[in-house]
């Protein structure tokens, strides 16, 4: 299986619909990552993205395999910048460039990124020894340094300033319990920031929500906003399912107290993913705020 495609997708006449794009070798059908590593031990997995002065950048995870295999074989090595300064064209013509963000092997920024000029805020995972539950805390960029990320990039300290670089020991941490992939989003409707996140047990079947009056927090405990129906068939047991990357889409649907949501479910065993074409693939979900 490649490790990245694009899916272009609007909701044009009523319907959401979603066309998927990759690369194939040169002279064969052989299916290619869209996003390649120069280092082919590497793999490209895309974080959130962004668009600035028409530029599209995204933010992709280096991810390496790991001894054993399986759905969890594998560990991110750190994080690179991609730029694409023709993103309004059709993506088999977009031109590329990569810059590397970070080579830090705890935090991982680009989960949810928010644009306020002059700067990009990139929430990030934290996951080293003192923070097993993925905790969120929060990175930004200078937009006038996009070129290089590396250099530029800051962390929220505890204390409440912000320091060049990334400090997992000086970090403050916005969520103790968060998850790998969730989205920041804010609602002028009610006057506040909305982070959707899937419920931090593993197999819950759960999409939560949070809230906070600044993005910088403090942030509100989780509450149950929906349920992945994948989980609780009568099924799920045998098939193995587990959902994950459950995110808010507010680029689609922009309705007082609802969300339009997205998430993935996937198979522990992968013969059943192989097989199964309802898992391994985008879910859309509408949901009301608690």
């Amino acid at each position: 299986m490649i490790s990245n495609t694009i899916g272009i997708s609007d909701c044009s006449g009523g319907r959401w619909h979603i066309d998927y794009c990759w690369h194939r070798a040169s002279g064969s059908r052989e299916a290619r990552a869209f996003f390649k590593a120069h280092d082919q031990s590497v793999s490209y997995w895309p974080f959130d993205g962004f668009s600035y002065r028409g530029n599209g950048y995204i933010v992709l995870t280096r991810v390496v395999r790991t001894p054993g295999g399986g759905p969890f074989g594998f560990k991110i090595i750190g994080t690179d910048l991609a730029k694409i300064t023709n993103p309004s064209l059709s993506p088999e013509t977009w031109l590329i460039s990569y810059s590397r963000l970070t080579d830090n092997l705890f935090v991982f920024p680009g989960a949810s990124i928010i644009v306020q000029p002059p700067y990009a805020y990139l929430f990030a995972v934290l996951d080293d020894s003192a923070h097993r539950r993925h905790s969120v805390v929060l990175t930004r960029i200078a937009l006038s340094n996009l070129d290089r990320p590396s250099l530029a990039i800051e962390y929220l300290t505890r204390d409440g300033g912000w320091k060049q670089g990334l400090n997992p020991g000086d970090m403050r941490v916005l969520i103790e319990d968060g998850a790998p992939e969730f989205s920041v989003r804010y609602h002028p409707d009610i006057g506040q920031w909305v982070l959707v996140q899937q419920n931090p047990q593993f197999g819950s079947g759960e999409i939560d929500v949070r809230f906070a009056d600044r993005m910088e927090g403090p942030w509100s405990a989780y509450r149950k906003l929906a349920a992945e129906p994948e989980v609780s068939r009568a099924d799920a047991r045998d098939r193995k399912i587990f959902c994950y990357a459950a995110r808010e889409h507010d680029e689609f649907y922009r309705q007082s107290q609802a969300l339009l949501l997205t998430y993935a479910c996937n198979s522990l065993e992968f013969d059943k993913l192989a097989g199964d074409m309802t898992i391994y693939r985008p879910i859309v979900l509408r949901a009301e705020l608690p």
